[in-house]
């Protein structure tokens, strides 16, 4: 089964896909949002979840659900009201995060304006972490800088590789 999505968002079963070279949204998604491009900015909100793949992926406006993105470079500059799940060379978080954050990739930053209010699972080279978390903190990586903050009554893991 091939699906092959070219230019405008077509909907579907409560959700948008959208795919081409370079995409941002620029109206509000009221159910989930399938985004596939070179480049993918997420430049309006989501009442759903987002599924995003791309080179660079960017989320610049609030996403209600969940977030899974995929890219060389992703960057979450929105908050986000679910979860996280990310992969890529580089990802970066700096909004909060209501749910876990689940990171697999070269480098992971997580900046000071973020806070996670459940776990962090992390796998990478290196880990930047300066925001603040409620939950439980596994990290396993060959490099990692904590300069935030970790909730005293959580379970911390960090393993150096």
């Amino acid at each position: 089964l091939t699906i092959l999505l070219l230019g405008a968002p077509t909907l579907a079963l409560g959700a948008t896909f959208i795919s081409n070279e370079t995409i941002t949204t620029r109206e509000e998604t009221r159910d989930n949002l399938y985004v596939v491009g070179k480049t993918v900015g997420v430049g309006s909100p989501v009442n759903g979840d987002v599924v995003g793949a791309g080179a660079i992926v960017t989320v610049s406006e609030e996403i209600l659900g969940d977030a899974f993105l995929i890219g060389e470079t992703v960057t979450i500059g929105a908050p986000v009201l679910g979860d996280v799940r990310s992969a890529g060379r580089s990802i970066l978080i700096l909004k909060s995060v209501d749910g876990d954050v689940v990171g697999a990739g070269a480098t992971i930053q997580i900046s000071g304006g973020a806070v996670v209010k459940k776990d962090i699972f992390l796998i990478s080279d290196s880990v930047t972490f300066s925001g603040n978390t409620l939950g439980n903190f596994s990290v396993n990586a060959r490099e990692i800088t904590i300069d935030g903050t970790v909730a005293e009554v959580t379970q911390t893991t960090v393993r150096i590789l």
